[in-house]
């Protein structure tokens, strides 16, 4: 995407890719979903307490990965699933804060936020 920098009083205008007015950091784009990427799985209760459902029953898939990212973008849970289409969390060792679901599957990887409270 293009932005117009208007802020300059000169007459010519300057085109400023919108990576240069908005730069994130890997983790921060991590956390915001491509449309093309948009969660086709659920997660729920979304905020969550003690345990989180993750379901795929959507997908057409007989083993995914599943990984949990936080805000830091580290890496805090990962595990495999085959022939089940959902997977319980137990979210009670995660510390209050946003994630990052990560679903695997043969095709695609699929990313979907999740918020942790007590």
């Amino acid at each position: 995407n293009i932005r117009f920098d208007w802020s300059s009083p000169s007459q010519t205008r300057q085109l400023v890719p919108q990576t240069q007015l908005f730069p994130t950091a890997p983790a921060a784009r991590l956390m915001m979903p491509e449309a093309n990427q948009m969660a086709s799985f659920k997660v729920y209760p979304n905020p969550g307490n003690q345990q989180v459902t993750i379901d795929w029953s959507d997908i057409a898939t007989s083993e995914v990965g599943i990984a949990l990212v936080n805000a830091k973008g580290e890496t805090v849970y990962t595990t495999k699933e085959n022939l089940k289409n959902n997977h319980d969390l137990n979210a009670t060792a995660l510390k209050p804060g946003v994630y990052v679901i990560l679903l695997k599957t043969d095709k695609t990887v699929l990313k979907q936020r999740m918020v942790i409270i007590r």
